[in-house]
């Protein structure tokens, strides 16, 4: 039998993580990190880097420690599982989600199905329509399988067509992938791998020199800082894309960059520079649309910035403020966006119950439930979840807070 890898466990405690964390940021099942640590098997190749940065260990110590061992079952061998439950899962997705018949047909093949520069800018942009109305529908939980499947593929194609315009159009389409991993792993309720992607896409895109693309990473990556608690952070990187976008930054570019540093003054509970940043947003906006808009900036409308400026409110103590924001976006929603209006939905339930309004906040939580169901927004969960701690103190005197409580606990059985 092989050793066990007892330094493999000591330098994944020493960092602070469980097995199941580790598993999650590297992107593989906790029987692998087990499999490792006991010696049963080895990281392959493809997933060492990901490992060194989550132990925090020089990618050469890594693989010299690894390739100075010898174990039982081929590493190739042993990630197969991994490998075939991908392949699996991503043409099931594709079948399932309803991915056109010509997309479905390009990540199927083999091989690069492309020879052109257009066809690979073409499925680019297919898939982004895709991604986007099936995120807006169902939630990240939903896609997010699918979209690292879509990265691993476009990534096999990427390293047998190093350069030329159809090299760097593929390297660009690895990219949006990415940030679209990036951002449904956060919707998903996974921040730490939303955050080492949209890391990994701003990296990759200075690699090809493709400031656009960097500058989509960062907005997301705003957004995620911010979840994680880092809001000087959160600022700088706002700032940073401002730059990079320069005097060619459209409305909407900056609407959506000042209200993510304006949400993080407000966490920091800075008032005037939240209300600078807000302003700021809205007079970007109110420019309006402009023909050079990318297209992954569809989502910053009107009620969008309105409930970012209502959870920033919120977060102020201003929870009646907070509320008539939330009020307008559920009173008056937007079918492109379900998924959106549901999350909102969720807020002014908050906002309501910080007001003490016990039962309007029931009834909502009631409401959301069945909706909450058919969607996969691990983001949203976690905020019913917390609607349901906040009531559970009223259980004992309201019979709708104690109605809510039970048909959450009946859900999640």
């Amino acid at each position: 039998m092989a050793p066990r890898r007892t330094w493999l466990t000591e330098r994944r405690l020493a960092v602070g993580l469980s097995q199941e964390m580790l598993a999650e940021l590297v992107e593989v099942r906790p029987n692998t990190i087990q499999n490792w640590e006991s010696g049963r098997s080895a990281p392959v190749i493809g997933v060492r880097l990901k490992l060194a940065k989550s132990l925090r260990l020089p990618i050469e110590e890594l693989n010299e420690r690894l390739s100075t061992e010898t174990v039982r079952r081929s590493s190739d061998e042993e990630y197969g599982d991994d490998v075939n439950r991908r392949e699996f899962m991503f043409n099931s997705a594709l079948l399932a989600l309803g991915m056109p018949e010509s997309i479905r047909q390009w990540f199927c093949s083999d091989g690069c199905p492309f020879l052109i520069e257009a066809d690979v800018q073409s499925t680019a942009q297919a898939c982004n329509d895709y991604l986007c109305t099936q995120d807006a529908a169902r939630g990240g939980g939903a896609l997010y399988e699918l979209a690292r499947a879509m990265l691993h593929k476009v990534q096999q194609w990427t390293e047998g067509r190093a350069g030329g315009p159809v090299g760097r159009a593929l390297e660009v389409l690895c990219c949006d992938l990415e940030i679209w991993v990036g951002w449904l792993s956060y919707d998903a309720g996974k921040p730490f791998v939303a955050q080492r992607h949209l890391q990994d896409a701003i990296i990759h895109a200075r690699v090809i020199d493709c400031p656009e693309v960097e500058i989509r990473a960062m907005t997301v990556l705003c957004l995620v800082l911010n979840k994680l608690g880092r809001y000087r952070q959160t600022i700088q990187c706002a700032e940073a894309a401002l730059r990079i976008a320069g005097p060619s930054a459209t409305p909407r570019l900056g609407a959506v960059l000042n209200q993510r540093a304006a949400t993080a003054f407000a966490q920091l509970g800075q008032e005037a520079p939240f209300r600078q940043s807000t302003r700021r947003a809205h007079q970007h906006f109110e420019r309006g649309p402009r023909d050079d808009d990318p297209s992954w900036l569809h989502f910053v409308t009107w009620p969008e910035l309105v409930g970012l400026n209502g959870a920033a409110l919120g977060v102020l103590g201003q929870s009646k403020q907070a509320e008539d924001a939330f009020r307008s976006i559920v009173e008056d929603p937007d079918p492109a966006f379900r998924r959106n209006v549901v999350y909102y939905k969720v807020q002014l339930a908050h906002a309501v119950a910080k007001q003490g309004d016990v039962r309007q906040a029931s009834e909502l939580g009631l409401e959301l439930l069945p909706e909450v169901a058919t969607l996969d927004s691990g983001r949203i969960d976690r905020h019913l979840r917390q609607l349901r701690h906040e009531l559970d103190r009223f259980q004992g005197n309201n019979t709708l807070a104690q109605q809510f409580a039970e048909a959450f606990d009946e859900r999640q059985r």
